[in-house]
């Protein structure tokens, strides 16, 4: 299972030609080639919003958001949903390309493409979501967050145990969520703030000779 989302607000259809993404490596060099690009995308996540709202919100000027708005929507991650007729001008709504959740059966079921793309959608929000946060000083501030990298060394046996692992880890912070809404719900003055958790463990390319395992 690679992502679970919130269910997203109803919107008109507006039909747009899907337009051929670029490498990933681009992708993401340029989504956080500009730090109100990874904002633009995280806010894009959560609700349907046009360039108008945003640039009330984030206080800019609403030509440097449209522009980053353009660029999103040419690297493929951000769609036209609606269109409304404001003030004698279209206003154009958008929002970040919708993933669906996917149980372990059907991920299985998945061409080898269609996993590629749903990964590479799911990091690409990722990567918006921590550009923001470093953008922030929020990244690493906190003493109890938590940030990892593990490169190392596995057989075959080893790779399906980390499935298992990374699962229960996902269910556990799922029921960590639904407990805190629980708890907002029976104390609507309980303060809370967003948060983003990445869980990951892939394939990566050999080079060179294989280094030792550590003890």
């Amino acid at each position: 299972m690679l992502e679970k989302t919130a269910k997203r607000p109803e919107a008109s259809s507006v039909v747009r030609p899907r337009r051929k993404r670029p490498d990933l490596g681009a992708t993401l060099a340029a989504i956080l080639a500009h730090p109100l690009r990874c904002k633009i995308l995280t806010i894009m996540d959560t609700r349907v919003v046009s360039p108008n709202e945003l640039s009330a919100e984030l206080n800019e000027a609403l030509g440097n958001i449209s522009y980053h708005v353009r660029n999103l929507l040419d690297l493929g991650v951000i769609e036209l949903v609606d269109e409304k007729k404001r003030r004698g001008a279209r206003e154009h709504f958008y929002r970040a390309l919708e993933r669906p959740w996917v149980s372990d059966e059907d991920f299985a079921l998945l061409t080898s493409e269609e996993r590629q793309g749903i990964a590479r959608e799911v990091l690409q929000l990722l990567m918006a979501d921590a550009g923001s946060s470093m953008e922030e000083g929020m990244l690493g501030a906190r003493s109890d967050g938590y940030i990892v990298r593990i490169p190392g060394y596995v057989d075959e046996t080893g790779w399906k145990e980390l499935s298992p692992i990374f699962g229960q880890v996902a269910e556990a912070i799922f029921e960590v969520m639904a407990n805190c809404a629980k708890r907002k719900a029976a104390d609507p003055g309980i303060s809370q703030f967003p948060f983003t958790a990445g869980l990951t463990y892939f394939e990566t390319p050999r080079y060179g000779p294989a280094r030792p395992p550590t003890d």
